[in-house]
């Protein structure tokens, strides 16, 4: 009989997804990288282990045939806590804080004092220890970036088959690839992402424009295979009646991103409530530049509410009490989002300012927009046309019924894995 093949899925930040108890920021990428780890280890051929890191030691567990190993820095935790909160300056007072919590009262004296003695290299592309005690057959990486580039590295001796997956097209600008001084908004550099792009053993893409992109900037072939979407555990917490209720207002619109100009521009949602004062609007606003931050909570219209760290179990009620999904993430940055997904699979008519993924534009569950203007009167149509509105719904979720499936989805990945060089 045939051992099973090995499998690491990773990801740095996904374990509040896998162990919703567990208090942390996270995203599309982390939601994505969970539902890989439990698809392949629902396929029944696979040993599939989920690498991630927490702020507290977390024993070696099995959640959804996963094993989930957990790597445990705190220094590295304290400075992610940080980002965006403070920021390091040449000159004294060397640090500019943007906004206050009791918490930095130990974290800046203990960072201070690690840096003196251990300086931060965590930006340089070195070897992962904690990857390299585990020996994999494949291991799937998130994102072109520093994360998935020290993975890379570190595994190359052990001839272990690295599959990367892109994320957003962001990550495949051409400025990567021909500029050797480039670092973009996350800062991610050119040589970074040109090491994740150029050594991985194979590459997925979530599209047809990444797929264009890729080859045209880098030149590396790759597999197209669109986001996973596990709908049977979506529609269990739908039907979940003991989450509590998260928002008070009823006919809101959601909103679900995080503080930034570029991505998913949380700026142009408010002017669209501005337009809608009579309409509620819902922000989960994930942690990002704490200066936007700021300014969202000082230019916001009374009826915009804010969310901080929303359980990933919560989301789908969240959805389901929502008249609209507004989405406001821009073509530059974004790839195939979860969110949309999710809309989709909720029933929830989408409005989106200038940007959709071909297979959501043609779903007809979704309306684009254009302007913030136009996207103000879309939505208010929706409140006054309940029959479009149901009908975007319903669309929507046909989609994800006929297009996105976990199985299949498993079976492609698995594919990728198999010794076929």
């Amino acid at each position: 009989m045939n051992e099973k093949q090995k499998v690491g899925v990773h990801s740095i930040r996904a374990l509040p997804v896998a162990i919703p108890k567990l208090k942390g920021h996270f995203g599309g990428s982390e939601t994505s990288a969970w539902l890989t780890a439990k698809a392949l280890a629902s396929l029944g051929n696979l040993d599939v282990s989920l690498l991630t890191r927490y702020q507290t030691r977390q024993p070696r567990q099995q959640v959804d045939g996963v094993e989930i190993l957990t790597d445990w820095q705190p220094i590295e935790v304290v400075r992610e806590s940080l980002s965006g909160v403070v920021e390091l300056q040449p000159r004294f007072p060397w640090l500019k804080i943007g906004q206050f919590s009791p918490s930095l009262i130990w974290k800046i004296p203990v960072l201070a004092a690690v840096r003196q003695f251990f300086p931060n290299r965590s930006y340089e592309l070195r070897e992962n220890p904690f990857i390299q005690q585990f020996d994999f057959d494949a291991i799937f990486l998130f994102g072109a970036n520093l994360v998935s580039a020290k993975a890379i590295l570190s595994l190359k001796q052990k001839k272990t088959k690295t599959i990367l997956l892109i994320r957003a097209n962001a990550e495949l600008n051409q400025r990567f690839a021909n500029e050797d001084d480039f670092q973009n908004e996350y800062g991610e550099r050119s040589e970074i992402v040109r090491y994740a792009i150029s050594n991985a053993s194979q590459i997925v893409v979530q599209t047809e424009h990444q797929q264009r992109l890729l080859l045209d900037h880098f030149h590396r072939e790759s597999t197209v295979i669109p986001n996973p979407f596990d709908l049977k555990s979506w529609d269990q917490q739908l039907s979940n009646v003991e989450h509590p209720k998260l928002v008070a207002a009823e006919n809101y619109v959601l909103w679900v991103g995080r503080s930034d100009r570029f991505h998913k521009r949380p700026l142009s949602l408010l002017e669209v409530a501005a337009r809608c004062p009579d309409i509620q609007f819902v922000m989960v606003l994930n942690r990002g530049v704490q200066e936007v931050r700021e300014e969202i909570e000082q230019i916001k219209t009374p009826n915009v509410t804010i969310l901080d760290q929303v359980p990933f179990a919560q989301m789908p009620q969240l959805y389901k009490n929502s008249i609209a999904f507004a989405f406001t993430g821009s073509i530059e940055h974004e790839g195939f989002p979860n969110v949309l997904l999710q809309s989709a699979a909720t029933s929830t008519p989408i409005v989106s300012l200038d940007f959709l993924p071909d297979l959501i534009h043609r779903s007809g569950g979704a309306i684009l927009s254009g302007t913030t203007e136009k996207m103000a009167e879309d939505i208010r149509s929706l409140l006054v046309n309940k029959e479009k509105a149901e009908q975007l719904g319903r669309a929507g979720r046909a989609m994800i019924e006929q297009h996105i499936d976990m199985h299949q989805y498993a079976v492609l990945l698995e594919e990728l894995t198999r010794d076929n060089e």
